[in-house]
C-alpha cells in the first residue's frame, strides 16, 4: 500500500507558485479533520509564499515563529 502523508498538487496550467500547496485529503467525519495529514497540509497551504519557498531551514523556522496563525 503506497501511501504519502503530503501530495502536491498537480495541474498542467503554467502558474508561478501554485504547485507548492498541498492537497487536503478529503474525509467524511468531522475526526478525520483532526489528523496529522490533514491539519499539516491545511497549515502548510496558509504559510505565505515567501515562507513556502524557503531553502535554509533556520530561516523557515524562524519565519514560522513570526508567523500568526
Amino acid at each position: 500500500m503506497n501511501h504519502r502523508l503530503f501530495v502536491r498538487q498537480r495541474h498542467f496550467i503554467h502558474t508561478y507558485g501554485n504547485n507548492l500547496l498541498l492537497t487536503l485529503n478529503k474525509v467524511r467525519i468531522r475526526v478525520g479533520k483532526n489528523t496529522f495529514s490533514f491539519q499539516g497540509a491545511f497549515l502548510y497551504n496558509q504559510l505565505t509564499e515567501y515562507l513556502r519557498n524557503e531553502t535554509y531551514f533556520s530561516s523557515f523556522k524562524n519565519g514560522i515563529d513570526a508567523f500568526e496563525f
